[in-house]
């Protein structure tokens, strides 16, 4: 790659192209590209605008922050935005692509900006734990106001720049020619003939300054129960913003990045990304093939999800179902999840109209046919014929000796698939399983085993735990809060109760041990859907702790524990990571890192916890590791920490470091 823009000086008009290489991939030698260019045309008389694209079309873009595997060590981000926007010439920014992190803070430092019309925007900080830190919490609000800026920062999202919210940041939005673009734009709005237009003496985001601190009061309300302190430092930057003045405001959000820099927070959600990145390699290989047309076997709620994120991922489905009331019952119920995402906004008409477009469904010996992998989405599939050389996988949890392709619980919404190749499963298999999770966008995480998913394993793992320090006398409500103000979102009972207390019942248990779901279910409580599970639900569903079944609880086993309540998270933290450390151990995963990625994108450990095995090791292994020994008496081969634990420990490494 060049280390030199490409500049070319036409009618007044610099044309800065920055190489950024085929990633576009913003970068310290990016960065001085970019400030290079700049002194080059700064004193030219022929100069009198100067415009800023990407070579090759896409706008530089990325986190240029080290913890991202960014070489920015200094912040010449930064430097560069400042100098951007005191420029005495006026810059704009063609953008094209996405445009995330670096290249979005560039972009706001500009005085003018043309969008492509399917350019995007977007600033992932806080998914690392930090937040911007090259004037964006004090350059955005200026241009958009609160409410985009919270969405934009706070939580994450990737815009469009062609519509609202943000089309107010662009001077122009263009289809076709750049250069025509570029020269329309100019002509019409002569950016040259006046002096450049600084963010920072641009206040139409506070020109509502009670609406303003309104949206901000609400989003603090939404953050008061979160445990996340990245989120909360961006809204106190975006308040600052509002008072005071443009320098002050840096320096303000640089303070914060600092505090951000330093937390255990941000190196857990550091390994998080890193850990995603990973993931999404895994999916990029040259040889796995595309999926055009997919078959799902079987009605019911999982196949309907499996058909919903395949249809909304632009795949053609083939939906084979036998029995005819149950498909016309699947497909009324799809077409409503449809319809219901179109009425919230979150789908076009014609995406709707494209979706539905490419949904067969009928009996499966028309279904199957012509179709490059089938998924068995529902139970009493195994009989339907199937024709020679598909490969159909198992989406349903139990044991499969070739292929299972499962989803996280909330199937929809999940980015995971656990690909799951048994012993009678081929290369070409796993390609073609590897190739459905691209298409469908999700992150793909390899596992060899005829049975259970990590997912699963870790769920057992966590009930069993839990059960076991009921056993010793503590409440399931006295573990789920412990386990709330630890960071779970679902804590264990909550989570039982969830899934089905009868599936968790089936559970097996070491002599001297109860599942207290399997007491439960005997006692007539199956979960939300009757009313009573572990814990009391109103008709509205919310839940509440039931004296009945602490009365149930107190007949079998010591009514008051014998411990504190500081223990139960490192236990059942220690727990999982035990059956994670046993995978490994096993071959049943390759690397410490799927159990984290797991255990995040299910929702079982918090992101800025950084995965259960992070998780553990900041809990401390020595420590986790003494706290199951003292309760390993009974269900001795659960509670033996792994022979992984005592060499981390003696070596004084963490999981991060295998």
């Amino acid at each position: 790659m060049s280390t030199q823009a490409d500049i070319v000086v036409e009618s007044g008009i610099a044309h800065v192209a920055i190489n950024a290489g085929p990633s576009a991939r913003l970068s310290k030698t990016v960065l001085e590209q970019i400030d290079a260019a700049l002194t080059r045309v700064e004193d030219e008389e022929a100069v009198n605008t100067v415009v800023l694209s990407g070579k090759g079309g896409a706008f530089p873009s990325g986190l240029t922050d080290p913890l991202a595997d960014g070489d920015d060590t200094d912040n010449r981000l930064a430097t560069l935005c400042t100098r951007i926007e005191g420029f005495g010439k006026p810059v704009i920014a063609v953008l094209r692509g996405v445009i995330v992190g670096g290249g979005a803070e560039l972009a706001l430092a500009c005085h003018y900006r043309l969008a492509h019309k399917d350019a995007r925007m977007g600033f992932p900080q806080v998914r690392l734990g930090l937040i911007p830190n090259a004037g964006a919490t004090q350059r955005l609000p200026r241009l958009v106001g609160a409410a985009p800026s919270v969405e934009l920062l706070i939580e994450g999202h990737l815009l469009p720049l062609a519509t609202q919210p943000l089309v107010q940041l662009v001077d122009q939005v263009f289809e076709g020619d750049t250069f025509q673009a570029i020269s329309a734009f100019i002509e019409t709005a002569q950016p040259h003939t006046v002096p450049p237009r600084k963010t920072s003496n641009i206040r139409t985001g506070f020109a509502n300054p009670q609406a303003y601190q309104s949206a901000l009061t609400q989003t603090r309300d939404r953050l008061s129960t979160s445990h996340e302190t990245a989120p909360r430092h961006i809204l106190s930057a975006l308040e600052a913003a509002l008072v005071l003045p443009m320098d002050a405001g840096l320096a303000f959000e640089g303070a914060a990045y600092e505090d951000c820099l330093e937390t255990p927070q941000a190196r857990a959600m550091a390994h998080a990304f890193h850990i995603e990145q990973t993931a999404r390699n895994t999916i990029r290989r040259s040889d796995i093939p595309k999926m055009g047309r997919v078959a799902i076997l079987g009605g019911g709620t999982l196949a309907i999800q499996f058909a919903q994120l395949a249809l909304e991922q632009g795949l053609k489905v083939n939906w084979a179902i036998k029995n005819d009331a149950q498909r016309r019952e699947s497909t009324v119920q799809l077409n409503a999840r449809l319809m219901e995402k179109v009425q919230r906004g979150r789908m076009g008409l014609g995406k709707l109209k494209q979706c539905q477009a490419a949904l067969r469904h009928g009996p499966p010996h028309e279904m199957l046919v012509d179709v490059d992998i089938a998924l068995r989405a529902a139970r009493g599939q195994r009989g339907v014929a199937v024709p020679q050389g598909l490969l159909v996988a198992q989406a349903i949890p139990g044991r499969e000796p070739r292929l299972s392709f499962r989803l996280g619980p909330a199937a929809t919404a999940t980015r995971l698939a656990e690909i799951i190749l048994g012993p009678d499963g081929a290369d070409d298999d796993l390609k073609k399983a590897l190739g459905l999770a691209k298409d469908m966008n999700l992150l793909a995480v390899v596992q060899h085993s005829d049975g259970p998913s990590l997912f699963d394993r870790l769920t057992e793992a966590l009930w069993r735990a839990s059960d076991r320090l009921v056993d010793l006398g503590w409440s399931p409500y006295q573990i789920d809060d412990a386990m709330r103000a630890w960071g779970m979102a679902t804590p264990p009972y909550e989570l039982a109760d969830a899934s089905g207390l009868l599936a968790v019942s089936r559970n097996d248990r070491a002599e001297g041990c109860t599942n207290w779901a399997h007491v439960l279910v005997e006692a007539g409580r199956h979960g939300p859907g009757q009313g009573h599970g572990a814990y009391r639900y109103d008709e509205s569903g919310r839940r509440q702790p039931d004296d009945a079944v602490i009365a149930l609880l107190n007949k079998a086993r010591p009514p008051e524990p014998d411990g504190q309540p500081t223990r139960i998270a490192p236990l059942l933290i220690g727990a999982m990571a035990n059956e994670a450390a046993r995978a490994l151990r096993e071959n049943a995963i390759s690397q410490a890192s799927d159990a984290d990625l797991v255990s995040i994108l299910t929702g079982l450990i918090p992101r800025w916890k950084g995965g259960v095995l992070h998780a553990a090791s900041a809990e401390g292994l020595l420590h986790i590791s003494r706290e199951m020994t003292a309760i390993a008496d009974r269900d001795t081969a659960f509670w033996t920490p792994d022979p992984l634990f005592e060499d981390l420990i003696k070596n004084g490494k963490s999981f991060d470091q295998l």
